[in-house]
């Protein structure tokens, strides 16, 4: 396990470094042409309070059923040209893998592997639950969802910047809150291996769900799961928040923002 420096979703680029959590291909950019599905479309209020029923965090019983709930997320977000989605779409397949894996007892301790999966999923949920009610949320997900609503955001980095946040901000999150020990790292490897291994599903499910090729964005994408699993013991949010910048295909906030560095002062969300 130890070998498995970097993790891609093909074949990893020479002169990969496990000292970055993540690379992403150049050629994801920004784009200045207008993007059909670019823009959040109005939504009926049946649609409005099923996807509000699927992403409440408090009503999650576990690792079926979180399953089921971002099939289901996929469906409505796909069905209603909804580009808040383009991420979910690529969340389907590596929820389904991760879910077959803990189904399979494939881990030393599946049931911590169990407890991940829900606790990662949460997050993914708490976050679209609080953005759908215009409450507060994460800074790396209000960028994703603002990004969501911009018709000059090309929606492949759209995808991208939601895989980084989840992979590189939430994952180590996760890891933390279950206090994960050293003894786990295998388990963390293997985790990881699974979640990424399938990147051909994810290109036909972007495919699928709203149109977009995310095939040479997927095949050059690489995770250095090293680099997440050395941050579960971080107590500031800083060294993972740093990767997802890459995604930012607009200016950065000004240093005022509540997510600035400062001068010898620790980033810590508001």
């Amino acid at each position: 396990m130890d070998g498995l420096s970097n993790r891609s979703f093909a074949r990893p680029s020479t002169g990969a470094s496990s000292s970055a959590c993540l690379r992403v291909p150049e050629s994801c950019g920004a784009t200045r042409r207008s993007v059909s599905r670019g823009r959040i479309p109005r939504l009926s209020q049946a649609t409005k309070q099923e996807l509000l029923r699927l992403s409440n965090p408090n009503t999650l019983s576990g690792v079926a059923d979180f399953d089921s709930r971002i099939t289901s997320l996929d469906a409505v977000f796909a069905a209603n040209g909804d580009p808040r989605g383009v991420f979910t779409s690529l969340y389907r397949v590596i929820t389904s893998k991760a879910a077959a894996s803990v189904r399979a007892s494939r881990y030393q301790d599946n049931e911590w592997a169990d407890k991940l999966v829900v606790d990662f999923g949460e997050r993914y949920l708490k976050n679209l639950h609080a953005h759908l009610k215009g409450g507060r949320v994460d800074a790396g997900w209000k960028r994703y969802y603002d990004l969501a609503n911009n018709p000059n955001v090309d929606l492949k980095r759209l995808a991208l910047m939601g895989a980084a946040i989840h992979l590189v901000v939430d994952l180590p999150a996760s890891l933390a809150a279950l206090d994960t020990p050293r003894e786990r790292r295998d388990d963390f490897m293997l985790f990881g291996n699974i979640l990424l291994e399938d990147y051909r599903a994810m290109i036909d499910a972007a495919q699928a769900s709203h149109g977009i090729d995310m095939s040479d964005a997927l095949a050059s994408l690489i995770v250095s799961l090293p680099c997440v699993w050395s941050k579960r013991r971080s107590t500031s949010v800083h060294g993972a928040w740093l990767p997802v910048m890459t995604f930012w295909p607009t200016r950065r906030p000004r240093r005022s923002s509540s997510w600035a560095v400062r001068r010898g002062r620790r980033m810590q969300p508001t």
